[in-house]
């Protein structure tokens, strides 16, 4: 794409309260060193209403545009075409597939697994979160619905095994740390106990 020397007029924002938002930036900053993208982006944010500053994933995607190059000798060019040959190989049929089917139920996948920045398990550390707020469906559970979907569709439960062997881990350890808690315990009867106090609070 080579390098956005054009001013961004829809920009997202992360604010340091955590929230993000996407829209007109209210203020746009010289920003010389940024050879790639002179101008930095802010705007006040909805929820506290500080000064929040471009997202660092967009920023981040502004560099990689500017950095990424092709071919320009015909030469280069043929070499480029001829790396086509033998391909989509049946893995990446099946990738393309994947995506495909990410965008075709993803009205379907949202019922079932709407997007909860934060709230969900996996929310920490997710590579999506910064992107969640704009979305209608979690992806790391997208992802997984459709790696089911895919594997039953091409009936090739192999594609499953990572999955299986990860979950299978995990129960397995959590069935260790029972029995461990019991043997090193030792079995006990716990009887819960509650009374009222003279004003009638519970306790």
């Amino acid at each position: 794409m080579g390098k956005r020397r054009d001013k961004l007029s829809q920009v997202k924002f992360r604010c340091d309260c955590g929230f993000r938002f996407e829209g007109d930036p209210d203020l746009v900053q010289d920003a010389p060193e940024d050879d790639f993208h002179p101008w930095r982006y802010f705007a006040a944010c909805p929820e506290c209403g500080q000064q929040a500053e471009q997202c660092r994933r967009e920023r981040a995607l502004l560099k990689a545009w500017a950095n990424a190059t092709g071919p320009v000798t015909d030469e280069g060019k043929a070499r480029s075409a001829a790396n086509l040959e033998g391909h989509p190989t049946p893995e990446e049929a099946r990738i393309t597939r994947f995506n495909a089917m990410k965008h075709g139920l993803y009205a379907q996948v949202a019922t079932y697994y709407p997007a909860k920045p934060g709230k969900y398990p996996q929310c920490k550390n997710c590579p999506y979160f910064d992107e969640c707020h704009h979305d209608k469906a979690c992806q790391k559970r997208t992802e997984l619905f459709l790696q089911h979907h895919l594997a039953y569709e091409h009936k090739d439960p192999t594609k499953l095994r990572d999955i299986h062997a990860r979950l299978q881990s995990l129960v397995t350890a959590v069935i260790e740390d029972i029995f461990l808690s019991i043997v090193q315990d030792g079995v006990s009867l716990k009887t819960p106990a509650w009374y009222y106090d003279k004003d009638g609070g519970f306790h």
